[in-house]
């Protein structure tokens, strides 16, 4: 008789072996298939003048890992991309992962290929289990793992008054006020830290910038000491962990058994914050809704969007029956996603904290410009955004050096880069760490310099390589509130405090993601 061990691991051997011979399958298939679109395609393909078309170049996979295993060379895996194009003298690599066929795309040419001049080719997004299980089984939900729908667009659109707020417009004043009050409220709580030698500095910050979002995008704010509102800023920060990490599994299902556990935790927490949204902050609004005056000439069929904050839109739409149509489930996947956002804010603020305490000469300059502006308030509001281009400067140089990837496209139909053949639903990686990091395109790289996107003239120059925030259709919505927030934050910090180093604690930002974990630098936060 065989034990229950010995049973399991018969078990998985002929898994293993039935996966085998199934990938080889597959890939014969496939090889066929990819000979049958260029001769069914000939002439078509001869009058595009694309007939050639030809395959990227790359390392054969592996059955069931298929290169997963290259992947793991660094500590951040855009780093072996791009080893990669280096190693086949190309800018454009053919890689599976897993038994998902993708494509590394480096370049600056390549990438804007991808982003601008063929984005109705490359516009749709990977279809991981986490990401389903996140949105309610339908990674649809979301605004950044969504593929593009009519939905989708009209949610961007609704969204967009609100993200992108201009200048000494009314919606521009409304965040002004609402980052100079929660950053009051940071300042006061930095005056009075539990330990003054070692301040926890995340959950503040993350606090503060839950606070400016829920605010601004609902009309409602809440107490620090309040343990619900506490618990939704924890389990946001979970939630922005976890959508950071990649996994194995994301490419070899068979994995994700092991990681039940956490996808059950991470799950419970979604289940948390839509309780508290409906309970805390949709409820009252929504019950209390009076009907607006629309003006379709101008808004596009929507609500006007300088009427109430975003959640009033949001029910303005639902409850008008707007078109397109909404359910109230979308509306709120929607709110909480971009609620949600304050916590890709609150660590990356940190971040900058953990660059600016080895680099007390930057912070020195930094306050110098501040000083210079002789600002009465304790606060500095958006209004001397361009009196401080070092401010910004330092922004962007963090989030250069963080190298944050752009999240990952999918091809929705058979299409070509840079004269490569791609298939519809390859996925495609964009290597912006090659471009952050390049000493072609930028002199000394490693080094953190704020100057570097400072001309002259003493303003702020983003050069054409520089794309974070992606590009074309599929760009961040929040990239304008990351970079509105993080100023006032940090240069509001930066006038009354300086910030100094704890004992003991060492300072390496990690790069490759804006997340980091719970319990992260603790900092002194010294009075000037």
């Amino acid at each position: 008789m065989f034990s229950a061990t010995t049973y399991l691991i018969l078990i998985v051997v002929f898994s293993l072996i039935a996966l085998i011979i199934k990938d080889r399958k597959a890939n014969g298939k496939k090889q066929k298939r990819l000979s049958r679109v260029v001769v069914d395609r000939g002439e078509k393909l001869n009058n595009n003048k694309i007939e050639n078309l030809i395959e990227a170049p790359g390392p054969r996979p592996f059955p069931i890992i298929g290169s997963l295993h290259i992947l793991g060379k660094h500590d951040f895996p855009y780093k072996s991309f791009s080893e990669l194009a280096t190693y086949y003298n190309s800018q454009v690599i053919k890689i599976t992962l897993g038994r998902l066929p993708c494509v590394i795309i480096n370049g600056l040419d390549n990438i804007k290929e991808v982003l601008f001049t063929k984005n109705y080719d490359f516009d749709s997004r990977p279809n991981f289990v986490r990401y389903n299980r996140l949105f309610g089984g339908d990674k649809g939900n979301s605004f950044a793992f969504s593929d593009w729908t009519e939905l989708q667009k009209s949610r961007r659109e609704m969204l967009r008054n609100h993200t992108f707020p201009r200048a000494f417009t009314y919606r521009y004043h409304e965040l002004n006020v609402m980052i100079a009050s929660e950053v009051e409220n940071l300042l006061a709580h930095l005056d009075r830290p539990v330990d003054p030698m070692k301040v926890a500095v995340k959950p503040l910050v993350l606090n503060t910038c839950a606070n400016i979002f829920t605010g601004y995008l609902c009309g409602q704010t809440f107490d620090w000491s309040d343990n619900c509102f506490r618990q939704m800023v924890k389990n946001f920060d979970m939630i922005f962990w976890e959508v950071n990490e990649g996994y194995a599994a994301d490419f070899i299902p068979m994995l994700l058994p092991f990681h039940r556990n956490n996808i059950k935790k991470i799950v419970q927490a979604t289940h948390d914050i839509r309780k508290f949204v409906v309970q805390r902050i949709v409820a009252d609004r929504k019950q209390n809704w009076i009907p607006k005056n629309t003006d379709e000439s101008e808004s596009g069929g929507f609500v006007n969007q300088e009427q109430g904050c975003y959640l009033d839109n949001l029910i303005e739409h639902i409850q008008t029956n707007g078109s397109p149509q909404m359910t109230w489930d979308n509306a709120l996947y929607a709110l909480e996603d971009i609620i949600g956002g304050h916590a890709a804010i609150g660590n990356f603020l940190v971040k900058i904290f953990g660059y600016l305490v080895t680099h007390q000469h930057i912070q020195k300059q930094a306050q110098k410009d501040i000083d210079s502006l002789n600002i009465n308030d304790n606060t500095v509001g958006l209004e001397y955004k361009k009196s401080l281009p070092y401010i910004e400067g330092i922004i962007l140089e963090a989030i250069r050096l963080i190298a944050s990837p752009i999240v990952p496209h999918v091809a929705n139909k058979d299409s070509s880069v840079a004269g490569y053949r791609i298939e519809k639903d390859t996925f495609i990686f964009l290597n912006n760490y090659q471009l952050s990091m390049s000493n072609e395109l930028w002199k000394n790289p490693e080094a953190f310099d704020p100057t570097r996107f400072i001309t002259s003239e003493n303003k702020i120059l983003k050069p054409d390589f520089f794309l974070p925030f992606g590009g074309g259709r599929r760009s961040c919505m929040g990239y304008k509130l990351v970079l509105y927030v993080s100023f006032s934050v940090l240069a509001s910090l930066l006038k009354n405090f300086t910030i100094l180093p704890s004992e003991n604690q060492v300072y390496k930002v990690p790069i490759g993601k804006l997340a980091l974990p719970e319990v992260t630098f603790n900092f002194r936060f010294e009075r000037r």
